[in-house]
Formats: structure tokens, C-alpha cells, sequence
């Protein structure tokens, strides 16, 4: 990574501020918006997990975000190695398996965990551009 094209930005993955191409550094920014809604959208999370405890839902919805969010954070951070993901288009394909819509209505009367999927829904689409150019 040359100079003029490295930028420094905190990397939640290392805990530290690297270097990082403008593209890594994207992806960094996000996932740490991410995170930041991730944590405002506590309350919610706890009426939802009350509410599928109560009803015994079949599904978990948390479940479903839980899963959908460290399927994308996991190939984000194959985005700021060197090396690189070893199977990027499996990565897309896993990626793009969950349907935004359906999860977003489901989550309709849970604003800001609407908004944290619209993070993920971002950081999901800038991790798609990183490794369709990788």
C-alpha cells in the first residue's frame, strides 16, 4: 500500500488506528457506525427478545439480524487483510442470501433496529463492491 493511496482510520477488527486503502477505510467507518447503532437500538433489542419470549416465537428475528450482521462483519474483515477473501464470490452468494425487505417489515415497529439493519443492508453493499473488485 503506497502512501498516496493510504489513508488512517480506527479498525474495530485490530482495535487500533491502521492504514488502510480508501476502500478498507469505507468499510471501516461503516462498520464502526454499525456497531454505534448496533448498541443505541439496546432497549429495542431487549422488547423484541421479551416479546418472541412470551409469544415462543419459532424464529428468532434477533437470530436472524445476529446472524446476518457477523455473516457481513466476518467478510468485512477479510477486506482489510493483505491476502484477501479466499472465496469472495462464496462470500457475495452467503451475503445476499437474507432478504432486507422481509426482515425490514418485520421489524416495523422497531425503528432503530430498522436503522441497524439499513447499517448492515451499507456495510453489506460496500463489502460486495470490495470483493467483486478484488
Amino acid at each position: 500500500m503506497s502512501a498516496l493511496t493510504s489513508v488512517r482510520v480506527f479498525s474495530p477488527f485490530e482495535n487500533r488506528v491502521v492504514a488502510a486503502t480508501p476502500s478498507q477505510a469505507k468499510i471501516l467507518r461503516q462498520l464502526r457506525r454499525t456497531m454505534d447503532v448496533y448498541t443505541a437500538a439496546a432497549p429495542e433489542r431487549i422488547r423484541l427478545a421479551q416479546r418472541q419470549w412470551k409469544q415462543r416465537a419459532k424464529s428468532s428475528l434477533l437470530g436472524e439480524l445476529e446472524i446476518l450482521d457477523s455473516t457481513v462483519a466476518g467478510a468485512a474483515s477479510w477486506c482489510t487483510r493483505s491476502g484477501g477473501h479466499p472465496d469472495p464470490q462464496a462470500a457475495i452468494k452467503q451475503m445476499s442470501s437474507f432478504d432486507l425487505q422481509a426482515l425490514h417489515k418485520k421489524l416495523r415497529t422497531f425503528p432503530r433496529l430498522q436503522e441497524y439493519l439499513d447499517a448492515i443492508a451499507k456495510l453489506r453493499d460496500l463489502v460486495v463492491a470490495f470483493l467483486e473488485i478484488e
